[in-house]
């Protein structure tokens, strides 16, 4: 079986292809493989400029007797991060159903219905809090944010309200950070370095400047992630 990295590897390098002769149906296989590439880190961690990044974490539900699954955790000196990473391509819009996506083909059938990401990571976030509180470790919700990453640059956010809304981190952004990264990292530690540049960029800019109450979430509140 392919490590998880070889996986993403696998997206970096479609990323990198000509967009305009792949057909559809070859987006939708290199989609669903994007999509399940953080899932597949569970026990590695990731260190980048003092932040520790921790994938495909699951924690338990108890209000559906299930178990969520968190794509990205990014703890910095200041703040504690819930991820949710898209693969998405076509057309995203805000509808009062949910989120529609569209494919740019014909041929596939076009649109998708997807609840609210937001309101869905918002959960998630919550029992996180909850989880970690379970295990002793305290954490003030206000040191808690959500972010959603739209990884795919075939992705075209039609809706204002999802496009600038300031907890979603559009492909647009991200290659911002991918583009000015060292290229000698490998794909996915440029993914992740790019990632965390952005979390501290925004905190920089909203002049953050408490500590994160975690007891600081050190190597052993690292573990306990």
């Amino acid at each position: 079986m392919a490590s998880w990295k070889e996986h993403f590897d696998a997206w970096h390098r479609i990323r990198g292809t000509d967009l305009t002769p792949i057909k559809e149906e070859g987006q939708i296989l290199a989609g669903r493989e994007a999509e399940d590439v953080l899932r597949r880190i569970v026990d590695e961690n990731y260190s980048f400029r003092g932040c520790r990044s921790f994938a495909a974490k699951r924690i338990p539900d108890p209000y559906s007797n299930r178990k969520r699954e968190i794509d990205l955790i990014v703890i910095t000196a200041k703040r504690l991060y819930v991820i949710e990473c898209k693969n998405w391509s076509g057309t995203l819009s805000a509808t009062n159903a949910g989120w529609l996506q569209r494919s740019h083909s014909r041929h596939n059938g076009g649109e998708k219905l997807h609840e609210d990401i937001l309101a869905l990571n918002s959960m998630k976030t919550r029992l996180l809090i909850e989880y970690l509180g379970a295990w002793g470790l305290s954490v003030d919700p206000a040191d808690v944010c959500q972010k959603i990453i739209f990884m795919n640059p075939r992705l075209q956010i039609l809706s204002p309200e999802i496009r600038t809304h300031p907890d979603i981190i559009t492909p647009e952004r991200l290659d911002e950070y991918l583009s000015s990264e060292n290229n000698r990292l490998r794909s996915h530690e440029k993914f992740l370095s790019s990632v965390i540049g952005v979390l501290l960029d925004e905190e920089t800019k909203g002049k953050v400047l408490d500590g994160l109450s975690i007891s600081r979430v050190g190597r052993e509140g690292h573990g306990a992630v």
